[in-house]
């Protein structure tokens, strides 16, 4: 994952504050995993 798309999911998950991680997985095609450590800082 890019710091890029880290950043793309932060803001996508800001703007989307009711969509699960699941689903911000499947807009930028990764799992859920990767969705929460963008969102919790533990990939840049």
């Amino acid at each position: 994952m890019t710091p890029a798309l880290s950043e793309q999911i932060r803001q996508y998950a800001a703007e989307h504050e009711d969509a699960s991680q699941a689903e911000i997985g499947r807009h930028f095609r990764v799992n859920p995993g990767c969705v929460s450590e963008a969102i919790h800082g533990k990939r840049s």
